[in-house]
């Protein structure tokens, strides 16, 4: 069983490769992608079995329960059987052997199970949910594009600080520390108690600050990668800084090695060790 989170699918052609070629069952977590999308199609379509939470946190709500889809009519009888104390209630009672020919096949357990039948309220409010879930969806998609607009931004940056370190030369970085002053008090704070004022008076003034937070016309030349792999990149180069430090070398020899390794890796056309 495996969890799309927060909307975003995991690698499906993997998993499903795996899955067949080991004989596995996929059970798809996508309590978290009502709506997600993998090659253009719903992520439940490739499982056994999916889950879903209609939790009022998530896409659409029917204040608890929830829903699961089943590929195969035996699964999803044994499910409608457990959520409702072990009974024979809604499934085909052929083939279940009920010995006793007066015994009620309604109040016969076939199985353990649970009370988990959700009220007719639950099933109004998911009714009516389902009417909003796209324009649900369109909102959580464009909140999640600002949120991540502010975190790349953040990460090309901490990589352009880096890059004062170990990928520009004097004059590069002459002229790029010459154009961040305008954004001093906007994206560059000299400290954090500066930043969280300036976040505060962000939240405070109606409307917001005009470019607080974002430094989108100095992307191109701060960033000359531009592959949405700064994430990475920043990641791999503080795992080499970390190794260097284990291995007890001294902050010089650190320095030289990870640049000389992150020029290899990303391509000396773009990194320049100083």
């Amino acid at each position: 069983m495996i969890s799309h989170t927060l909307g975003n699918p995991f690698d499906i052609d993997s998993i499903v490769g795996l899955c067949k070629k080991y004989n596995l069952w996929l059970i798809e977590d996508n309590c978290d992608a009502l709506g997600s999308k993998w090659d253009n199609i719903n992520v439940v379509n490739f499982r056994i079995v999916s889950s879903f939470s209609f939790f009022f946190s998530h896409h659409m709500t029917t204040m608890e329960g929830g829903l699961i889809a089943c590929s195969r009519l035996d699964i999803a009888e044994q499910m409608k059987i457990l959520r409702s104390h072990g009974w024979l209630r809604n499934v085909d009672q052929i083939g279940y052997n009920i010995v006793d020919g007066d015994l009620d096949p309604r109040y016969t357990f076939a199985n353990w199970g649970f009370n988990l039948r959700p009220t007719e309220i639950q099933a109004s409010f998911g009714l009516h949910q389902l009417t909003k879930l796209k324009d649900f969806n369109l909102k959580r998609n464009k909140l999640a594009g600002i949120f991540f607009n502010y975190i790349c931004h953040a990460i090309y940056y901490m990589e352009f600080l880096f890059g004062k370190i170990i990928c520009v030369n004097t004059n590069t970085l002459l002229k790029k520390e010459a154009n961040i002053k305008t954004l001093k008090g906007k994206v560059i704070f000299k400290d954090w108690p500066e930043a969280i004022n300036a976040v505060m008076e962000y939240f405070q003034t109606p409307g917001g600050i005009p470019g607080f937070g974002d430094w989108t016309d100095h992307l191109d030349e701060f960033d000359p990668f531009r592959d949405g792999k700064a994430a990475t990149r920043m990641g791999t180069y503080l795992h080499w800084m970390i190794q260097g430090f284990e291995d007890g070398l001294d902050r010089e020899t650190i320095m030289a090695n990870a640049a000389e390794r992150y020029a290899k890796k990303w391509g000396t056309d773009k990194v320049i060790v100083a």
